[in-house]
């Protein structure tokens, strides 16, 4: 399937708004298989530890206005840098813009964004992170593991970072 859109009720309103509705909220992961081209994934509230989970060629990825609240609830485990976006092979062209990112986590390597696998192109940016990891060695808000092309970064803010915190790993 190609062109893809989940609109919630928060399309068009910030992750981070207080005039937000009443929110839809996703427990579930969304995994998008490989090769899938075009999804639009806006206004939603998703509490998934893996929110979603872009599959091998996928592009032209947009994810705004969400929010992403997750607690990663079992201590002393490595999470393998498990990240609320990730990818689980090379994509291009993601852009993810106004998201609200809240993790509670006392797992090793946990991540609001990871890209495990080349990122062809991305702009992220207007995203608030907020992290809640006293026990937790080494959360990120961004790991850019295999970056590639033209990532723009732009204008997020970061919050109450307690540990061997990371903002941006690259």
């Amino acid at each position: 399937l190609n062109n893809i859109q989940l609109l919630g009720p928060n399309a068009e309103v910030a992750g981070t708004s207080e005039t937000r509705s009443a929110e839809a909220i996703i427990s579930g992961t969304i995994t998008v298989t490989s090769n899938v081209e075009g999804l639009i994934l806006k206004g939603f509230k998703l509490t998934q530890i893996t929110a979603l989970n872009l599959g091998a060629g996928s592009k032209d990825i947009d994810v705004e206005n969400n929010i992403f609240e997750t607690t990663f609830v079992k201590a002393g485990t490595s999470a393998a840098a498990i990240g609320q976006i990730m990818n689980a092979g090379d994509i291009s062209n993601i852009t993810i813009m106004h998201n609200d990112f809240i993790m509670k986590s006392a797992f090793n390597y946990t991540c609001n964004i990871a890209f495990l696998n080349k990122v062809d192109g991305a702009v992220i940016s207007n995203n608030h992170y907020t992290n809640n990891c006293s026990e937790s060695l080494n959360p990120f808000s961004v790991w850019l593991y295999k970056a590639a092309g033209t990532i723009e970064m732009k204008e997020n803010f970061f919050e109450r970072f307690t540990g061997n915190y990371w903002t941006v790993w690259v």
